[in-house]
């Protein structure tokens, strides 16, 4: 190759050229990858999501086939079509593409061969003088970052909404995040409760907490089977969720009222799942026939109302303004405070005259903006 030869390049500077080479091969690579193959990512993540999120489940194990089917389907067809649209890079691609990042192109100009003045000590003086200005400008060259322009292809955005569902649905699923990946292959079956062949499967249940957004707590799970004589505390308000799979007749909850929860709700193929908000302390026991599947004491945290209180009186500022110490707090942290000024016990839809209005301002929180 002229490039390496010939009065090129040497040493150093062709060691280095070379790795620049190899790091632009690399990347025109991973863009090639992209722009054939982003469909199938979109249809991966868009799937692990709807299992993250307990899509395929809830559904039922009917549609739960056909999505299935409909997703193997897709990542088929883009699979098939990333192979169609797939070009493998050339060295002479990765060549020109190290090039574009100086404006005398010196890779091109280094693989140029002296055509006229051949034997000329004045022309080949000049042409020397020429390769080795070049060789000092490609030792300068550096491999840029791959530049895939999906968005040419991709006009809704999907490959960026995509793998944003996909960690949402990670931080919602929490520990049991591999259970529900594995379980899109693995969908209920399709018969009906009561079915002689549900009598050789071992019916389970499962339950998980969502606390309110405001506490900041990460969903809690009641494994399945995993019946305990220590009480699960959970934040009042939380969204529980109770599912059992693999049971004949309707399955039944006791202590659900105290709970907040509702009667469990056949969604086939002996899947029933029951929801509720957390109001009270109790205990959960889910019954198949006489057995008992699981049972779960909950011990509910209160939600205390928040406090505030001043810290003395306020005081005046050599500027002449308002100086309010005060202190705020809450069992799950301020994210907000504010006062109110008006005369003590004065009303003002009773007051004779012009009434006097009520004057609100926010108080300011910690410069940390630590909730806590």
């Amino acid at each position: 190759m002229a490039l390496f030869s010939g009065g090129g390049l040497r040493g150093t500077d062709m060691r280095r050229v070379r790795r620049q080479l190899r790091l632009t091969r690399w990347s025109l690579w991973a863009e090639a990858i992209a722009r054939a193959f982003w469909p199938a990512f979109v249809v991966i993540c868009f799937s692990l999501a709807l299992a993250l999120f307990g899509g395929f489940a809830a559904f039922g194990p009917e549609v739960h086939r056909v999505l299935l089917g409909v997703a193997a389907l897709a990542l088929a067809a883009a699979l098939v079509y990333g192979g169609a649209r797939f070009r493998r890079p050339l060295e002479a691609d990765a060549r020109d593409r190290l090039d574009e990042g100086h404006p005398r192109r010196p890779l091109a100009t280094l693989e140029d061969e002296l055509a006229v003045g051949v034997g000329a000590e004045n022309s080949e003086s000049v042409w020397r003088a020429h390769r080795k200005r070049a060789a000092a400008a490609a030792s300068e060259l550096k491999a840029g970052m791959p530049k895939p322009r999906l968005q040419r292809f991709d006009h809704w955005a999907l490959r960026l909404v995509a793998p944003v569902l996909l960690i949402g649905g990670i931080i919602a699923a929490g520990g049991d995040w591999m259970g529900r990946v594995l379980s899109i292959a693995d969908p209920a079956p399709v018969q009906a409760a009561g079915d002689p062949a549900f009598a050789d499967r071992v019916a389970m249940a499962e339950a998980w907490a969502t606390p309110p957004a405001y506490t900041g707590l990460s969903t809690i799970y009641l494994r399945r089977d995993d019946t305990t004589a220590e009480a699960t505390a959970i934040p009042q308000g939380s969204q529980i969720t109770i599912r059992v799979t693999d049971a004949g007749p309707q399955p039944t909850l006791e202590g659900g009222e105290v709970l907040g929860l509702g009667d469990f709700q056949g969604l086939g193929g002996g899947l029933a799942e029951a929801t509720g908000i957390l109001s009270g302390s109790g205990t959960l026991k889910i019954l198949n026939g006489e057995n008992v599947l699981a049972e779960w004491p909950i011990d509910m945290i209160p939600d205390t109302a928040p406090e505030i209180d001043l810290d003395g009186m306020p005081t005046v500022t050599v500027t002449r303004a308002l100086d309010t110490q005060f202190s705020a707090r809450d069992d799950y942290g301020v994210v907000s405070a504010w006062a109110e000024i008006a005369p003590e016990g004065h009303d003002p839809e009773a007051a004779k005259g012009l009434p006097l209005p009520i004057i609100n301002y926010g108080l300011p929180l910690p410069i940390t903006g630590h909730a806590r």
